[in-house]
């Protein structure tokens, strides 16, 4: 879809990594993270919304209260997914990718900064939103005080990510102030500061059989996120994300 309507987008993160260092998945990774800038993702959010063909489904805070964050979830129908980490609703999706805004930014990374600002709002956001087992007790306990705020107030988490978006949508792409691209909500916090001229024009790089679009200057990139990125993990670091995947088969469930 984003090829035949000319959407620029990226491989993000792990899935970029992973294309670079492995030519397909991270052995331990089980998801997929793409970007776009900002200034067409809604395009995207529209096209997709019509043009996603069964049994796929696109899904984000609009419809759906499982993708209540910012970004936009590609998903599945056919499967579900468990995880320890999910939001605080009764919602069951499928496997699924993740595809984010990518947005116009300067590079300060001070507390006062409003990158650090909007990285707080997020973490508010999810606090709200998502409950998890393997939380410290603080954030468990502050976890308990924000269910019963949205208790009070089911509507906040909306107003929260409409306040994150509005001055965000207002950014112009050619404003010569905004240098970078950050993907605020993504996991790496204000790493994901990156400038524009590393993502450049998307490159295509080999994964698995296939190929997707990536930043042009790959190693500017995963340097800024992962350092030395070639040098693989311990061994008791490579592992996947706590969640549990079912095909639908008919009336039942089956544990793939």
């Amino acid at each position: 879809m984003c090829s035949a309507h000319n959407i620029p987008y990226y491989m993000l993160g792990g899935t970029m990594l992973g294309a670079v260092r492995h030519k397909g998945f991270v052995p331990w990774d089980d998801d997929m993270d793409f970007g776009i800038p900002r200034e067409h993702y809604y395009r995207f959010l529209e096209i997709a919304g019509t043009e996603t063909p069964q049994p796929f489904r696109l899904l984000d805070y609009h419809n759906s209260q499982y993708a209540i964050l910012g970004f936009a979830k590609l998903t599945d129908t056919r499967t579900r997914v468990n995880e320890t980490f999910r939001p605080r609703c009764s919602e069951q999706i499928g496997v699924n990718i993740d595809v984010f805004p990518l947005d116009h930014a300067d590079g300060r990374k001070d507390f006062f900064s409003f990158n650090a600002h909007v990285r707080r709002l997020f973490k508010l956001q999810k606090l709200l939103c998502f409950e998890s087992k393997n939380r410290p007790l603080p954030k468990r306990l502050m976890g308990n005080l924000a269910r019963a705020w949205l208790a009070i107030d089911a509507n906040l988490p909306a107003r929260l990510q409409q306040t994150i978006e509005k001055p965000l949508k207002a950014r112009r792409a050619d404003d010569p102030r905004w240098t970078m691209f950050s993907n605020y909500l993504g996991g790496w916090g204000l790493k994901e500061l990156v400038p524009q001229s590393v993502f450049g024009h998307p490159t295509l790089y080999p994964f698995e059989d296939t190929a997707f679009y990536g930043p042009q200057q790959a190693d500017s990139y995963l340097r800024a996120l992962y350092g030395d990125y070639l040098q693989l993990p311990p061994t008791d670091k490579q592992t996947p994300h706590s969640l549990e995947a079912f095909l639908i088969h008919q009336e039942t469930e089956e544990k793939t």
